[in-house]
């Protein structure tokens, strides 16, 4: 949700360009990133609700998934932020490539996390990237809505094709 806090410190400005009533995904997305390389220093702090928020059950929601689905080997987490969900798949993973555009959010999460020689940081707008191999399990959490919705369908085909195939499967 956008606040006066946020107009007033800078972090919300509608500068994407609008073309025959649909956003343009480009600037949509840059404007994405932006807001997140401002609002990476206090991320951490504005972002997670109060305890009595019933949003913070989304958050317990998602761990609690994660305890139970227990992703191992090689996870690719897509917009991986400060880290909050990269520890969390750590318990279970072999590896985590933490892909983020946002270079300040990369170092908010080196800074919670250490150097853990099993994150691999990557640097990238998951629309433009191409994967470099294949991964056992891909996450997200709480990012979907950012996915204009003329790139959804290439956004799950960028998915797919990160995925481990077993047996030659397609």
């Amino acid at each position: 949700m956008v606040t006066e806090w946020h107009r007033r410190h800078g972090l919300f400005s509608c500068r994407y360009v609008v073309l025959n009533g649909f956003v343009e995904p480009e600037s949509l997305i840059q404007e994405q990133i932006e807001y997140y390389r401002r609002r990476a220093p206090e991320y951490d702090r504005t972002s997670s609700p109060a305890p009595d928020d019933p949003l913070a059950l989304t958050g317990t929601e998602i761990q609690q998934g994660l305890d139970s689905f227990k992703p191992s080997g090689d996870v690719l987490e897509i917009a991986s932020g400060t880290g909050t969900w990269t520890r969390l798949l750590l318990q279970h993973a072999s590896s985590v490539t933490a892909l983020d555009p946002a270079p300040e959010m990369h170092q908010e999460a080196r800074w919670k996390l250490g150097d853990d020689e099993r994150v691999r940081y990557i640097e990238a707008n998951i629309f433009t990237w191409e994967p470099d191999r294949s991964y056992d399990v891909v996450f997200f959490a709480n990012w979907l809505s950012h996915v204009p919705r003329t790139l959804f369908d290439s956004f799950w085909t960028k998915v797919a094709s990160a995925l481990f195939r077993m047996g030659g499967c397609s």
